[in-house]
């Protein structure tokens, strides 16, 4: 891996910055510096852990290998070719883009991200490696500034990028500066390896579970380890609807949900839950569906005379977005 000429020089700056007084009285960010952040939804997770790489958006374009897209088309519209050719990881997690796309809400039929996953990466080993470049804001705008070297990293307005406060009662220049600020990217030419993935976090329970359910047995091997769930680190908004925990057994199989808000915003939804048998999921035992659905906190199913009830599979989908992926083996300790 070819880096850069003044890399010592940027590793020391990110050590700095993480000493910062601004940012050490607030530790909820203080490790902030050590990472760059990539979130997208479930599918595509699959897909990047899977073949052990990201790749920018012309690429899979160009080989229509995009599971799902979470971008504005607006927004991507009025975005550069060139920017397009690029991995796109971002300074800080919890931006204002997640947060608008975040979770499953009902009716929602521009783009959203109804299962997010996070992607933890070294900082260092990336701002340093040769044709990496970062920007002061996002580059979705016309008037993003891109540079390269130390000189233009150190000179980033990381107060401002790293700002974690309520924008309320700010004049709304001052408070669009700091949306701009907070979507500064890191862009990587075409490709970028999954070495430099130090964690993979996903934001409940059962979504960690379906992300295991979902990949090949190699990469769980490979990634489980480092794909958690948890308070160690704040990385999602937790807006709208999704799945909390699943729990299985040979009775019933019972769901619980983050539901958003008041009662209006809980549906309705397209609910469908396919069981099948635990090593063919392509080998239906039944189905329970529901349209026009309001979700409880909690939804138990009965498990009643079904084959192999003692080791099988669910997939929750809302609108036709996988929610949760579960499995029961009574011959497993731990399912």
């Amino acid at each position: 891996m070819s880096i850069k000429p003044d890399s010592l020089q940027i590793e020391t700056f990110v050590d700095v910055l993480e000493q910062e007084p601004w940012i050490v009285q607030t530790p909820s960010r203080r490790w902030w510096p050590k990472y760059l952040f990539h979130f997208t939804d479930l599918k595509n997770a699959v897909k990047i852990i899977s073949s052990d790489k990201f790749l920018s958006r012309a690429v899979l374009q160009s080989t229509q290998s995009l599971p799902i897209d979470i971008a504005d088309p607006n927004v991507i519209q009025n975005t550069a070719n060139s920017i397009l050719q690029n991995v796109r990881l971002y300074f800080r997690p919890l931006t204002n883009m997640q947060w608008n796309i975040e979770g499953f809400a009902p009716g929602k039929t521009n783009k959203h991200c109804p299962v997010p996953i996070v992607f933890l990466l070294d900082s260092k080993s990336i701002l340093t490696k040769t044709g990496v470049r970062f920007s002061d804001g996002n580059l979705g705008s016309t008037n993003a500034n891109i540079g390269s070297d130390y000189n233009f990293l150190s000179a980033l307005p990381f107060e401002k990028i790293y700002h974690d406060s309520s924008l309320w009662g700010l004049a709304q220049a001052d408070a669009n500066k700091i949306k701009y600020h907070r979507h500064a990217e890191v862009i990587v030419p075409n490709e970028l390896s999954t070495n430099y993935v130090k964690n993979i976090w996903c934001r409940t329970p059962a979504e960690h579970q379906t992300l295991l359910k979902l990949l090949p047995n190699d990469s769980v091997r490979k990634w489980g380890k480092k794909i958690g769930v948890g308070p160690q680190y704040q990385l999602f908004h937790r807006v709208w609807n999704f799945v909390e925990e699943a729990s299985l057994d040979q009775e019933h199989t019972t769901l619980k949900f983050h539901r958003h808000g008041n009662p209006t915003n809980h549906g309705p939804f397209n609910l469908k839950i396919s069981f099948t048998a635990v090593n063919d999921p392509f080998a239906p035992l039944f189905t329970w569906e529901q349209t026009n659905y309001m979700l409880p906190e909690f939804l138990k199913i009965p498990i009643f005379n079904i084959p192999f009830k003692d080791a099988y599979r669910i997939e929750l989908t809302l609108d036709g977005h996988t929610a949760c992926v579960a499995t029961f083996d009574s011959t497993d300790l731990f399912f």
